[in-house]
C-alpha cells in the first residue's frame, strides 16, 4: 500500500461536493467500524453543510438524540466534553472510495520534482463518501485542524480493510479464508496454552503430568502403560483402536470442500461423479419417455377428433406418419386440418345451401384455398349468398368445419 500521495484544493472541493450530496447529511459514529469493534451503538448524528475553509473542510454535527443513550453510555456528551477540554484527543476521519491521479507530461512520462529529481506524487480523488466518523487518531486531520495524512493506529485499520476487501472481490473467498485459518491453527504452537495431561500407570497405579498424551508414555516406576486419570479405563489395545476409529468417524465433514476431496480421496470424488452422471442420465431418458407419449396420446386424441366427423380413415394414417417422424403436435393438426379442407372440397356440395344439386367448380376459384376460397364462392355464388347473410359468417362456418367442429348432415 502507497501512502505517498498529495491532497489539493480539487480532493478538498471533491469532499465537500459529495458530503453535501446527502440530503439528510452524511451519518457519522464514534470510531470506524472496522477498527476492532462493530458500528451497532455507535451512531452519533448527521454532518451537513460542508464548507471549505482555506486548506480545511468543515462540516456541523448534528448529534442524534439516540447518541445520548447508547449501550456503551452518553457519548454525545463525551465527544462534546472532549472537543471542548482536550481537541488534540479528538478529530474527525471520512470513509471514502477514490482513485489516484498520476501526474505525466505530455509524452505521458510521469513529472518529476524540479529539486529532488523524483516521479512528483499522485493526486489524491474522491469518488465516493460514505460517513464522517470521530476518532481520537484521525486520517485525515491532526487533531480537530491541520492537515497531515493517515496515522500509524488509522493506516493499520486501513491496511486490513484494503486486504480484505481485494480478497472477498474472489468468489471461494470464503472457502480460502477458512483453508487459511485451518492450517495456521494446526501449524501454530503456542506452549504457554498447550494442555497439561494427568496421567496414571494401569498397572501400579503411579501417577505423572504429561504434555501430550497419556497413550504415549510409559510409566518411570514399573514400566506399565498409562492412562487418563480422571478417566480410567483399559488403556492402550483393542479399546484404544476403538476410540480411535470412533474418533474417525467423527470426523467433521462439513469443514471439507471438493478440492480437499479430490486431493484426499480421489476415487471417492470419481465415484460421485459417475454415480451422478448416471443418476441424470436416467432422469433425462425418464423425462423423454415421459415428454414423447404426451406427444403421442396429443396427436391421436386430435385424430379421433376430426373422424368424428365421418369423412374418412385417412387420419389414422397422418396421425401414424406424424408419430413416427416425431412431428410436434402442432404440425399434425396441420396436417388433420389440411386434410379436412381437402376432404370438404371434395364431398361436400360445390356451394353449400338448400338443394344438394351438385354444381362445378366456379371459374377463377382454381389455386385459392381456405379463406380466400370461401370469400371467392360468397361473392360469386348466388346460393352461398342466399343461404348465409354476410361473408364473415360463410367463412366462420366453413372454418368450423375445417376443425371438426361442423358435421354437415346429408338428406
Amino acid at each position: 500500500w502507497d501512502w505517498w500521495w498529495e491532497i489539493d484544493d480539487v480532493t478538498l472541493e471533491q469532499v465537500v461536493e459529495l458530503g453535501n450530496k446527502a440530503n439528510i447529511g452524511l451519518k457519522s459514529r464514534y470510531g470506524h467500524p472496522n477498527m476492532s469493534s462493530t458500528a451497532l451503538g455507535t451512531f452519533l448524528g448527521r454532518a451537513k453543510n460542508f464548507r471549505k475553509d482555506g486548506d480545511i473542510v468543515r462540516a456541523d454535527l448534528h448529534f442524534d438524540k439516540t447518541a445520548y443513550k447508547t449501550p456503551d453510555g452518553d457519548l454525545a456528551s463525551y465527544v462534546l466534553d472532549l472537543a471542548e477540554n482536550d481537541p488534540d484527543a479528538y478529530g474527525t476521519s471520512i470513509v471514502f472510495d477514490y482513485n489516484l491521479e498520476y501526474r505525466t507530461e505530455e509524452d505521458g512520462a510521469p513529472k518529476k520534482d524540479p529539486k529532488t529529481k523524483e516521479n512528483l506524487p499522485p493526486l489524491f480523488r474522491v469518488k465516493k463518501l460514505f460517513a464522517v466518523d470521530t476518532v481520537d487518531s484521525p486520517a485525515a486531520t491532526d487533531g480537530m485542524l491541520s492537515d497531515s495524512f493517515f496515522s500509524e493506529s488509522v493506516k493499520l485499520s486501513a491496511d486490513a480493510t484494503r486486504v480484505l476487501d481485494k480478497l472477498l472481490d474472489s468468489p471461494d473467498a470464503v472457502d480460502r479464508i477458512m483453508a487459511f485459518i485451518a492450517r495456521y491453527a494446526s501449524n501454530k504452537e503456542d506452549k504457554t496454552l498447550k494442555k497439561k495431561f494427568d496421567c496414571e500407570c494401569v498397572d501400579c497405579g503411579h501417577k505423572e503430568t504429561y504434555d501430550d498424551h497419556c497413550a504415549e508414555h510409559k510409566c518411570s516406576e514399573c514400566g506399565g502403560q498409562m492412562r487418563r486419570a480422571e478417566r480410567p479405563g483399559p488403556g492402550q489395545g483393542k479399546q484404544a483402536e476403538s476410540e480411535n476409529k470412533k474418533e474417525g468417524e467423527k470426523m467433521d465433514l462439513t469443514a471439507l470442500t471438493l478440492e480437499m476431496l479430490k486431493v484426499g480421496k480421489p476415487d471417492l470424488v470419481n465415484s460421485l461423479i459417475a454415480e451422478g452422471k448416471e443418476a441424470g442420465i436416467k432422469e433425462g431418458r425418464e423425462a423423454g419417455v415421459k415428454t414423447e407419449r404426451a406427444r403421442i396420446l396429443e396427436i391421436q386424441t386430435k385424430a379421433a377428433v376430426f373422424k368424428a366427423g365421418g369423412l374418412g380413415e385417412e387420419f389414422d394414417e397422418i396421425s401414424k406418419e406424424m408419430v413416427e417422424s416425431g412431428a410436434t403436435f402442432a404440425e399434425a393438426e396441420g396436417k388433420f386440418k389440411d386434410k379436412k379442407i381437402e376432404l370438404l372440397q371434395k364431398g361436400a356440395p360445390k356451394s353449400p345451401g338448400p338443394g344438394d344439386s351438385p354444381e362445378k367448380v366456379i371459374t377463377g376459384s382454381e389455386g385459392l384455398s381456405g379463406k380466400e376460397l370461401w370469400g371467392f364462392q360468397y361473392e360469386n355464388d348466388p346460393k352461398v349468398r342466399e343461404e348465409f347473410s354476410s361473408k364473415e359468417t360463410y367463412i366462420g362456418f366453413m372454418r368450423a368445419s375445417a376443425d371438426g367442429r361442423v358435421k354437415l348432415l346429408k338428406k
